[in-house]
């Protein structure tokens, strides 16, 4: 289906003025920087046609250099009349890539937030009139919150260097967006080419799976026969028994929909068994560990860049009130936090010795300011927690966030390092599954956005400075 021409204006515009970036960064900084001193030479040696060599201290599998290289053929028509004065494999070129993920992730987007809250059309409809108007007005906000999730700050940062985020986070968006639409195998497909940008990216592979199973088991619950069932026993049991006798009923259905990411998964194991673990390279600074506060750092980090929509004075009664009547679980959620603080803090060589990342800032003057900040911020963290459920149960059941919170917590507690690019996906999938947000709110979040952005792509330009060891410019960034 054609995109509206409002969608294709909005889509110019962000390519545009993110060209525009793209030249002034390069401008000032046209050699490779921090982990582009690894990409861009992988890249440009399989523009060359050499695969077999491969930098050690890259950690994520080959996917950006193969796209790069794709990309490089695909174009080679244009070398071809510009006499080869272009390369395509250039540290301009290369980042350019960037800005092709950017918009096709502001496409994906769009077509996410449409296929979440239009609705359906239906010819035996009288009000199909009304509805077209309704549906009109969703996309055109549709619109406007892709284009302000696109602007997200750490995402749209490293439009401009040659990273994965971009890439990584289009393919696996793709991959969501064609499982919703029933294309299992198409999606399970570009689950494989998002895992070959980033490995743990598998588990937003295995989440689109559990949300396309979690559909049948949500569309069964909402028989009626089914809800009287559940509405006259309070017993949990009851749930189990209707939940397994659901999984006998659509049993079929269920290894129809999972066959495709089941292979995916499994090979993904495979590959770890005869990899001997889920990093490439660099793996002495890569060990996994059980960090469970990287939870509550994604929770600060969810409520600080979605505050227009989670900081509102109501929520905030809301949940004073609630805390205070179910104080039982209230302590218990302080309890179980403060634990896992004092007992399951990891700090990373990097985080404290890397002072060119706003992680080291933001760690130093705030998280570890002083020792009881961790255990003073908790009712914020059971505050986010408790909003960001609120918000995803108008649109979304429990079921669904039940999945994503697994996927929030495979993705995040594994990391030993504090590092907010980690928390990229978890934060886009969370903030497209919000339901859509009425204007005012989206102009106070796209100049937030805008802010940082503002901000953090002005001090990189023109603020460097040197390591005195090294003597090499520096640039703060994400």
């Amino acid at each position: 289906m054609a995109l509206p021409m409002e969608i294709v204006m909005l889509a110019c515009c962000l390519f545009s003025v993110s060209f525009a970036v793209l030249l002034m960064m390069n401008s000032a900084h046209s050699m490779s920087y921090m982990d582009e001193i690894f990409h861009i030479p992988q890249a440009q040696r399989y523009c060359r046609y050499n695969f077999h060599e491969w930098d050690s201290m890259i950690t994520t599998l080959p996917g950006m250099y193969l796209a790069s290289f794709l990309i490089a053929r695909v174009t080679v028509w244009i070398n071809y009349l510009a006499m080869g004065s272009i390369d395509f494999c250039s540290v301009l070129w290369l980042r350019f890539h960037n800005l092709i993920y950017a918009t096709g992730n502001f496409i994906v987007m769009y077509k996410l937030l449409e296929k979440f809250h239009c609705p359906l059309k239906n010819p035996k409809d009288r009000r199909n009139a009304q509805l077209e108007a309704e549906r009109d007005m969703i996309r055109i906000n549709s619109g406007v919150t892709a284009f302000i999730i696109s602007g997200f700050p750490l995402l749209y940062f490293f439009t401009f260097l040659y990273y994965t985020d971009q890439g990584s986070t289009f393919f696996t968006l793709l991959c969501y967006l064609f499982s919703l639409n029933m294309y299992h195998k198409t999606a399970a497909f570009i689950g494989i080419i998002a895992i070959l940008f980033r490995q743990t990216n598998v588990i937003w592979v295995m989440f689109a799976a559990g949300v396309s199973i979690a559909q049948i088991y949500d569309a069964s619950f909402k028989v009626s026969a089914v809800q009287e069932k559940l509405a006259l026993s309070k017993d949990y049991r009851t749930y189990y028994d209707v939940f397994i006798l659901i999984t006998k009923r659509q049993f079929r259905k269920i290894i129809s929909i999972s066959w495709p990411y089941i292979i995916v998964i499994l090979a993904f194991i495979i590959f770890v068994i005869v990899n001997g673990g889920i990093v490439v390279g660099d793996r002495n600074n890569h060990q996994p560990a059980l960090h469970i506060p990287q939870l509550w750092y994604f929770l600060s980090f969810s409520l600080f860049f979605a505050a227009p929509h989670l900081c509102r004075p109501s929520y905030v009664v809301s949940f004073f009130n609630d805390a205070l009547e179910y104080w039982y679980l209230t302590l218990s959620g302080v309890v179980v936090m403060a634990f896992s603080v004092y007992k399951f803090t990891f700090v990373h060589t990097y985080l404290l010795a890397d002072n060119r990342h706003y992680t080291f800032y933001v760690w130093r003057r705030l998280y570890n300011a002083h020792p009881s900040i961790p255990y003073l911020i908790i009712p914020m963290h059971l505050y986010t927690i408790y909003i960001v459920y609120k918000t995803l149960a108008e649109k979304r059941s429990n079921l669904w966030i039940a999945i994503f919170t697994v996927a929030v917590t495979l993705v995040t507690i594994p990391q030993r390092l504090l590092e907010f690019r980690y928390f990229i996906l978890p934060y886009i999938i969370m903030r497209l599954n919000f339901p859509l947000m009425p204007y005012p709110f989206l102009l106070l979040e796209i100049f937030i956005y805008f802010a940082i952005n503002y901000l953090t792509i002005f001090n990189f330009i023109s603020s460097p400075f040197v390591w005195l060891k090294s003597g090499e410019i520096q640039r703060f960034m994400w």
